[in-house]
C-alpha cells in the first residue's frame, strides 16, 4: 500500500465518521459514495459500521477493532505490504482508522470554545514527580506537593531528604555499610532531580529510570540509565564516574557535564557533552567527546560516531525549553509526548520527516505549542483527550 492509499484510506475515514455525525455536505457525501460503490470490500465495510441501528452497536464493532493494537499493526504493515494482503490491508487500515475517528467524535462537531477547552484541559506540562524504589522493595511516591524538605530514613539505613522537586543521598560514613542499590522511576510527564552520595547532580527527564549505589566503591562510581538525564558530575580523579545504558552502552568521565538520551523506544542513544570530556563505547568502538559533540550509538547496528552539536540546546528541557535546530517532527513530538503524556496518531506518514527549528517553552500551555508547530510545518492538529492525530494541511 503506497502512501496515495494511505492518505486515501484516512480520507474516507473521516467522511463516514462525518456521515455517522450527520455533518457530511453534499460533495462530501458524493466522495463517500464513490468509494463505497467502488469494490465489494468496501461496500461491506461501509454497512457493517454504517447500518448499525443504535449507538452500541457501533460501540461494540469499535471495541472489537481494539484501536490502539490496530493502528499499530496499520503503520507496521505500512512499510511493506504484499500483493495478497493489499486488499485486506486497505480493508484494515479504514476499519483502524473510523474506529479511531468515531471513538472522537468531537474532532468532527462544529468548532465550539467550550469542547476545544474540555479537549485541552486534559493535557498539562509536566511536573515534578517520582517513584523511589529501594533495594528493599520500598516505594516512595515523590511530589511537588510535598513543598518542605523531609528527612527520610530508608530500611536499609540510607540517610535521604526531598523537597518534592529534589532528592539526596547522603554518603555513608561507616565504610562497611553494605552497598544496595535504589532506583528512581520518573512517569511520562514528570521530572525530578537526584543528588547522588558523591555530590553529583543528576536531572532526570520524563519516562527515564536511574538506578545507583547507596554509597560508591573507592575505586567507581557506577549508575544505569533508561530514558533522558543530564549529569553534573563531582570531581573525583580516583573514581571515574560510568553511566551504563542498554545495549552495553558506557559513558566513562572523572569530573563534567553531559546529557545521555537512552530511551529503549528510539533507534539511537545519544551522549552529549558540554563540559570537560567523556569516553564512551560499546565495547568494540570508543569515542572522546570534547565539548559540543555528540556520540550518537545506532542500536539496530551497532555503529558508533560523533557529530558537532549545540550542547545548551540538547539539554534546555532540564532549564525549562525545548530548542529545535531541523529536528523532524517525529522527534519533536515524541519529546513532547513524553513531557504532555499524550498519544500521537499520524494521519500521513509522511509528516514525520518535516524539520523544525526553534524554541518552545517547557511549560507552555499546550494548546499554544501546537499553534506555534502549525504555522512553522505544514501540518494540523486535531486533539481529543490525550490523542493527538497529526496530519498534512492541503494547500
Amino acid at each position: 500500500m503506497n502512501k496515495s492509499q494511505y492518505s486515501e484510506a484516512y480520507r474516507i475515514s473521516q467522511l463516514l465518521a462525518k456521515f455517522l455525525a450527520k455533518t457530511i455536505t453534499t460533495e462530501e457525501e458524493a466522495e463517500l459514495n464513490g468509494w463505497r460503490n467502488r469494490n465489494e470490500n468496501n461496500r461491506l465495510l461501509f454497512e457493517e459500521i454504517c447500518n448499525a441501528e443504535t449507538q452500541k452497536e457501533r460501540n461494540q464493532f469499535i471495541q472489537q477493532i481494539n484501536v490502539t493494537h490496530a493502528w499499530e499493526q496499520t503503520q507496521k504493515r505500512l512499510s511493506a505490504p504484499t500483493k495478497k494482503n493489499r486488499n485486506l490491508f486497505i480493508y484494515g487500515s479504514i476499519a483502524a482508522t473510523i474506529a479511531l475517528l468515531i471513538s472522537f467524535p468531537l474532532l468532527f462537531q462544529t468548532p465550539e470554545v467550550k469542547n476545544e477547552e474540555t479537549s485541552f484541559s486534559q493535557i498539562v506540562p509536566g511536573s515534578s514527580k517520582a517513584m523511589l524504589i529501594t533495594s528493599y522493595g520500598q516505594k516512595i511516591t515523590l511530589s511537588s506537593i510535598d513543598e518542605k524538605e523531609q528527612a527520610i530514613q530508608l530500611k536499609n539505613g540510607t540517610k535521604i531528604t526531598s523537597d518534592g522537586k529534589k532528592i539526596t543521598y547522603f554518603q555513608a560514613t561507616d565504610s562497611l555499610t553494605p552497598i544496595k542499590i535504589d532506583t528512581i522511576r520518573i512517569p511520562r510527564g514528570g521530572e525530578f532531580t537526584l543528588i547522588l552520595p558523591d555530590k553529583t547532580t543528576v536531572w532526570l527527564n520524563s519516562e527515564t529510570e536511574i538506578s545507583f549505589p547507596t554509597r560508591f566503591d573507592k575505586d567507581k562510581r557506577v549508575v544505569s540509565l533508561k530514558g533522558e538525564a543530564f549529569f553534573s558530575v563531582a570531581k573525583d580523579s580516583t573514581a571515574p564516574f560510568i553511566v551504563k545504558t542498554t545495549n552495553n552502552l558506557t559513558v566513562k568521565v572523572l569530573g563534567t557535564k553531559f546529557n545521555v538520551q537512552a530511551y529503549t523506544d528510539e533507534n539511537t542513544i545519544e551522549t552529549t557533552l558540554n563540559e570537560g570530556s567523556v569516553l564512551v563505547s560499546n565495547g568494540q568502538q570508543s569515542i572522546q567527546l570534547k565539548p559540543n559533540q555528540q556520540a550518537v550509538y545506532h542500536t539496530t547496528n551497532r555503529t558508533l560516531n560523533s557529530r558537532e552539536v549545540n550542547a545548551d540546546y540538547i539539554s534546555s528541557w532540564r532549564e525549562g525549553k525545548f530548542i529545535f535546530e531541523n529536528e523532524t517532527l517525529e522527534s519533536i513530538m515524541n519529546k513532547l509526548s513524553r513531557w504532555y503524556d499524550i498519544r500521537l496518531f499520524y494521519a500521513n506518514e509522511s509528516v514525520k520527516n518535516f524539520h523544525f527549528t526553534g524554541d518552545l517553552e517547557r511549560y507552555d500551555d499546550f494548546n499554544e505549542v501546537l499553534k506555534m508547530l502549525e504555522k512553522a510545518t505544514n501540518i494540523h492538529f486535531n486533539i481529543n483527550g490525550k490523542n493527538v492525530i497529526i496530519s498534512k494541511t492541503h494547500q
